[in-house]
């Protein structure tokens, strides 16, 4: 069966390493790592995502990308890795539904976050997304 993604930030391109997370059972979460733009690969940016009625963060050490290539449908308009994806029809969600979200009142969603060397997965209702620009690859020279 195929875990059919959707690239949640098309205009970032998440980097694969370097993933800091943040959890608090006050019902929220933090992930911070770098991106670049899809428009232009020289910029760097800070990215901190923010989580809002969390129900559910899982820190995995196996490379997403790597080891689950076969079962990756990718929709939407770009068929390309971001890094950031939310599970469309997540099986995990539905069969968690009666335990995190019994009257159905939360909207929550599954998302995904991949890394080089893991990735995140959570369960949540809703996220914010902060870009902060932090270098420019274009002026340094090789």
């Amino acid at each position: 069966m195929k875990l059919k993604l959707k690239n949640e930030q098309e205009d970032f391109i998440f980097s694969s390493t370097g993933i800091e997370a943040f959890y608090s059972d006050d019902g929220r979460a933090e992930i911070k790592l770098t991106a670049k733009k899809s428009s232009d690969c020289n910029k760097i940016y800070l990215i901190e995502l923010r989580f809002e009625i969390v129900a559910e963060v899982a820190c995995k050490t196996i490379n997403f990308h790597d080891n689950f290539y076969r079962e990756i449908e990718i929709q939407g308009n770009s068929k390309e890795y971001s890094g950031f994806y939310l599970v469309v029809d997540s099986e995990r969600l539905r069969s968690m539904a009666g335990v995190y979200d019994p009257k159905n009142r939360l909207n929550l969603k599954h998302y995904i976050v991949a890394g080089g060397d893991g990735h995140i997965e959570l369960i949540v209702s809703s996220y914010t997304l902060n870009a902060k620009f932090i270098d420019d690859l274009s002026d340094h020279s090789v």
